[in-house]
């Protein structure tokens, strides 16, 4: 069919042909696809998963984080195997029932086996003085003497077992009992002993006055080592009292009042060996 202008004529089926119609602009489905066999399938929409982002942290957290971190770093075990154990080293004046002054010097080394509790042991030099007073008497004989008291001196070395238990961070309290190996033992006797003296008067008249007489006089001998005790092991129980304070990062020094008391009487006169003293002590 062809129409007719002024200027011309225009075949409409060839302009139709160049001019194709685009079906899927206008349909809500694509073009030559049947989709009525498609329902009973189900269609999964695929979409990126986002991940979440962390929220942003305050100077705060990190600075707990880092030193968190930190912390995990430190080899745990060497740091705590180390901590329960304490050195330390000490000097202990000392005072008998004689009140003459002993230096005791020594080491000792601690294991805390709970919160509060620890055991302990070491070697120290202990020193330790006595008398013993005896009423003696004047002797009824002129050759005779009897002893009147012992003064002895016992050096040796100490061996402790003790508990010790913080009763606060500061002050703590120790129990326990020692041994001492005696190496040396030393005695002074004192004994009473009569000793006959003349005494002469200014001469009255061309005569001299002489008196005679018995005076009891106190002398002191030392005693024979095969007279000595030879026991050369001695028992104490121990008891103190300590208040400790730091003065430096790793280091604590310690006042404690101590009392040693003996197992038993020491020689065939029955010796008091119980002493005490304060003890410094300088932990490392």
């Amino acid at each position: 069919m062809e129409q007719q202008h002024g200027y011309g004529s225009i075949n409409t089926s060839e302009e139709l042909e160049l001019n194709p119609i685009n079906n899927n602009l206008l349909d809500n489905k694509l073009s030559g696809i049947n989709l009525s066999n498609l329902k009973s399938k189900e269609f999964n929409i695929l979409t990126e998963k986002k991940k979440p982002q962390p929220s942003p942290q305050t100077n705060f957290e990190k600075l707990l984080a880092h030193d968190s971190y930190a912390n995990q770093q430190k080899p745990a075990n060497k740091a705590s195997g180390s901590s329960k154990w304490q050195p330390d080293v000490y000097i202990a004046p000392a005072m008998g029932n004689d009140n003459k002054v002993t230096m005791n010097y020594g080491f000792s080394l601690s294991y805390a086996i709970a919160n509060k509790l620890s055991i302990s042991s070491g070697v120290s030099y202990a020193s330790i003085s006595t008398t013993e007073s005896l009423d003696a008497s004047a002797p009824q004989t002129l050759s005779g003497k009897n002893l009147a008291s012992v003064d002895a001196k016992v050096r040796g070395i100490n061996v402790p077992l003790e508990l010790k238990y913080n009763i606060s961070d500061k002050l703590y309290t120790n129990i326990g009992v020692s041994a001492l190996a005696v190496l040396n033992n030393s005695q002074q006797n004192s004994y009473i002993v009569n000793q006959v003296q003349s005494f002469s008067s200014p001469a009255i008249n061309g005569y001299a006055d002489s008196k005679t007489m018995i005076v009891k006089e106190k002398t002191v001998e030392p005693q024979p080592e095969a007279t000595i005790d030879p026991d050369k092991y001695i028992g104490f129980y121990n008891f103190s009292l300590g208040y400790k304070q730091k003065i430096s990062k790793k280091n604590n020094i310690a006042i404690e009042p101590f009392l040693r008391l003996p197992m038993k009487t020491f020689s065939k006169e029955n010796l008091n060996l119980t002493n005490g003293g304060l003890r410094l002590k300088i932990d490392f």
